[in-house]
């Protein structure tokens, strides 16, 4: 009754008036049928509310291995951090291209398995690594073409990382592994 009263303030008032003056729950019954006949429903009624978009932060860096068994692997470490008081049920990592076209990398670049989209918990993270070679020679080596990380969860929300630092992030993994494929020369030993 006083879910309805709060509703109709005219019939709460009759209701209550009702139960003040009378015992006899068949008339207590009957006036509230009456006024739920009459109740009509506000316009907002029917609409669906939805939560605001999440705090889901996405950040990147530049990452490198060392040790058994990938020594020397360097990667592009793409962070999911959720910042908000609710759960994200993440759905995939993308990165995308002009003209529509998307990168959908498959495996994370350190341990190898695939990469699968978690539910992330309030204040954790996700964390997946991307092999900068295979995106580079994704994009026959124009980086320029990356436009972003693209995190989507499973009902279509979008998380992006900052465009410029992917692109920074992935020259220096890229950086990195050209100098560690080629050293720069010893210098001379000195005569004896």
């Amino acid at each position: 009754l006083l879910f309805h009263s709060d509703l109709d303030p005219e019939a709460g008032q009759r209701l209550r008036r009702l139960s003040r003056d009378s015992l006899d729950l068949d008339v207590l019954r009957c006036a509230f049928e009456e006024s739920l006949a009459a109740f009509e429903p506000s316009p907002a009624a029917g609409k669906v509310l939805t939560a605001p978009t999440p705090d889901v932060r996405v950040t990147t860096g530049a990452g490198a291995t060392f040790g058994p068994p990938h020594p020397g692997l360097h990667f592009l470490a793409v962070t999911v951090a959720n910042h908000s008081p609710v759960r994200v049920y993440m759905q995939s990592l993308l990165l995308p291209l002009p003209e529509n076209r998307l990168l959908a990398p498959q495996v994370d670049a350190v341990y190898r398995q695939p990469i699968t989209a978690p539910v992330i918990e309030p204040g954790d993270s996700w964390q997946v690594r991307l092999d900068g070679e295979a995106i580079s020679q994704a994009v026959n080596g124009d980086l320029s073409l990356i436009q972003t990380v693209l995190i989507t969860d499973k009902i279509g929300r979008e998380y992006r990382a900052n465009g410029n630092e992917v692109r920074a992030k992935l020259r220096e993994v890229l950086s990195r592994i050209n100098a560690s494929k080629f050293p720069p020369p010893s210098p001379p030993s000195p005569p004896e």
